[in-house]
C-alpha cells in the first residue's frame, strides 16, 4: 500500500479576509481538485472554460460542483471570493508538500503550516539561505545590476551542480554537494525531477550539467581539491561514455568499525527508554546520506544526547564515500 503522497493546502494569509479559527489556525480554503471542473472539455487544459464562459457559475458555485477524484490527474485549485476595499490588501498562501503518509500530514504537517506568521518567517529563512549560499560570490562596482547578476548566476551554477560542503575530519574532510536538482521542463520524462524530502537535499543532475557548473567548485571552496576531478573521470568508461545522470555520493560505514561508531554517537530512544544502538546500528548497515540517515532514525524511534553537528562528524570521519547506488 502507498501511504505517502503530495499535499496542498492554500488559505487568506493575511489582510483583508483572513480568517482564524477557534484553534488559533488559519482556516484552509476549499479545492478544485478534478480539472474537468474548471476545463470542461478541453483536454489541453489551454481554455479554462469553466471559469470564463459568459454563464459561467461563480467561484463559491464553481467549488460546490461535483468532483471526480478518481482515475485522472487531479490539479490544486484553491478558491475563495473576497470583496477588497480600496486601500486595502490580501495575501493568499499556497503550499505544496509531501507527507509520508496522512496522519503525518494532518497531525503535523498541517497544524505547523497554518499556524499564522508561518509563511513569513519560511520565506525569510529561505532568502537567509540564499543570502548564505550567494555570499561566496557578493560583489560590489558600481552598477547593482552587475552585482545582482553575479550572484543570481552563482545560484543557478549552484542548483545545477550543488554546493559542496565539508564534512567529518577538517583536515581530510568528505566533500558533499547539496540543492543540486536536474533543470529543464520537469514535464518531460527524460527530466525525471526528484529531490531528497531531507536534510541536506539534493537531486541527481546529467552529467554534463553537473560537471559543468561545478568548474569553480575549489575556487570558491578550496577544502574540495581535487574531489570533483576524481570523481568525474572515474565514471568515464573504458569506452569512453559516461552516464546521463550523477548525484550526490552516498556514504558506507566498514563493518569493523561500526560498534565503536553506534557506541561513541550516545544513542537513545526517543521515549527514553532503551539505548536505540540497535535500531541506528540498522540505519549504518545500508549506504547512507546525511540527511536520510538522521531521517531513518527518526522513524526508527532513537535520537542522540549528542547534537546533530558532532554525529555527522563522527559518521563522516569513519565512512567511506561512494558512488550513489552502491
Amino acid at each position: 500500500m502507498i501511504k505517502d503522497g503530495h499535499f496542498a493546502i492554500s488559505f487568506v494569509d493575511c489582510g483583508f479576509g483572513e480568517e482564524i479559527g477557534p484553534d488559533g489556525l488559519h482556516k484552509m480554503l476549499p479545492f478544485i481538485v478534478d480539472p474537468s471542473v474548471v476545463y470542461e472539455t478541453d483536454t489541453t487544459l489551454t481554455d479554462p472554460i469553466g471559469f470564463f464562459a459568459p454563464d459561467a457559475p461563480s467561484v463559491s458555485e464553481l467549488l460546490l460542483q461535483p468532483q471526480g477524484a478518481t482515475s485522472r490527474t487531479p490539479c490544486a485549485f484553491a478558491g475563495a471570493k473576497l470583496v477588497v476595499p480600496p486601500g486595502k490588501s490580501v495575501s493568499i498562501s499556497t503550499i505544496f508538500g509531501h507527507a509520508d503518509n496522512l496522519e503525518t500530514f494532518v497531525g503535523t504537517y498541517s497544524p505547523k503550516l497554518l499556524k499564522p506568521g508561518y509563511t513569513s518567517k519560511k520565506r525569510a529563512a529561505a532568502q537567509h539561505v540564499v543570502e548564505q549560499i550567494t555570499k561566496k560570490v557578493e560583489t560590489k562596482t558600481s552598477s547593482p545590476i552587475f552585482d545582482a547578476y553575479v550572484k543570481q548566476d552563482f545560484l543557478d551554477n549552484v542548483l545545477r551542480g550543488g554546493l559542496p560542503i565539508a564534512l567529518g575530519d577538517s583536515e581530510k574532510p568528505k566533500i558533499y554537494h547539496t540543492f543540486s536538482r536536474i533543470h529543464g521542463d520537469i514535464e518531460r520524462d527524460y527530466n525525471f525531477f526528484q529531490i531528497d524530502t531531507t536534510y541536506f537535499s539534493q537531486g541527481p543532475g546529467n552529467f554534463r550539467d553537473v560537471s559543468q557548473n561545478r568548474r569553480l567548485d575549489v575556487l570558491h571552496t578550496p577544502a574540495v581539491g581535487d574531489f570533483n576531478l576524481r570523481m568525474f573521470l572515474s565514471y568515464v568508461q573504458a569506452d569512453a561514455y559516461n552516464p546521463l545522470t550523477v548525484a550526490s555520493t552516498n556514504f558506507k560505514v566498514p563493518t569493523e568499525k561500526l560498534a565503536d561508531l553506534v557506541s561513541s554517537l550516545e544513542v537513545k530512544n526517543t521515549d527514553g527508554s532503551g539505548s536505540g544502538a540497535a535500531a541506528v546500528t540498522a540505519v549504518l548497515k545500508k549506504a547512507f546520506r546525511p540527511g536520510q540517515f538522521f531521517k531513518d532514525v527518526t522513524a526508527a524511534g532513537a535520537s542522540f544526547s549528542i547534537g546533530r553537528e558532532d554525529v555527522l562528524d563522527k559518521l563522516m570521519t569513519v565512512s567511506d564515500q561512494v558512488p550513489a547506488g552502491y
